[in-house]
């Protein structure tokens, strides 16, 4: 249970959290509920962590994801933005900004957020195979390439990052490396249906 104080002032109650301790245990109630996909109860107690300390960088940063969660990727970007300000050291900061920003299109950000998190973090796949899709949304097919072969090396159960390097050879029109990785997607991940309407494409 959460544990609150009730302070009085000016005839009325407020309740406060006595420390950052609690602040700390209204984050650990939250997160689960985030986690479960009960996005709007984890979003409130991620606002009350706020409202006590507005600089609390763990409650801006999951704000701004549920921000991306919910489409808003301007207020995901800002959310995230102030959390970097405050922990700049936090590679998952900068790849969420990253992400953010490549559904907005700003490839070239995107670019700078996922080569931050990797200088933090060398074996972070997620920013790899990230730092891929904004290379591509940039043209620089080569450069995609070798950051999801990257990604990949990290972590070779990902079937998203087979799925993207294939969709580079694809549209390269080199078909049987594309059927490989769309191949290698769909056998490690046998719900993926992007994957298999790919192969089927590039089977045809």
């Amino acid at each position: 249970m959460i544990n609150l104080k009730k302070k009085k002032k000016s005839g009325e109650n407020h309740i406060t959290p006595d420390s950052s301790q609690d602040l700390q245990s209204i984050l650990g109630a939250a997160v689960p509920l985030h986690r479960s996909g009960n996005i709007s109860a984890a979003d409130a107690l991620y606002s009350r962590i706020l409202s006590v300390d507005p600089d609390h960088a763990d409650a801006l940063h999951l704000s701004g994801l549920i921000a991306f969660q919910r489409g808003d990727n301007r207020l995901a970007v800002e959310y995230i933005g102030k959390a970097i300000s405050r922990n700049p050291s936090a590679p998952l900061y900068h790849s969420n900004m990253g992400s953010a920003l490549l559904n907005l299109d700003e490839y070239e950000k995107a670019v700078d957020c996922f080569e931050e998190a990797i200088s933090l973090d060398p074996d972070y796949a997620d920013a790899w195979g990230n730092l891929g899709n904004a290379f591509r949304g940039l043209g620089r097919l080569n450069d995609a390439v070798d950051h999801y072969r990257k990604a990949i090396s990290l972590n070779p159960a990902n079937a998203v990052f087979h799925n993207n390097l294939a969709n580079i050879y694809k549209a390269e029109g080199d078909f049987g490396k594309a059927a490989d990785y769309y191949h290698k997607a769909v056998s490690l991940n046998t719900d993926f249906a992007e994957a298999y309407l790919n192969l089927g494409s590039t089977l045809y």
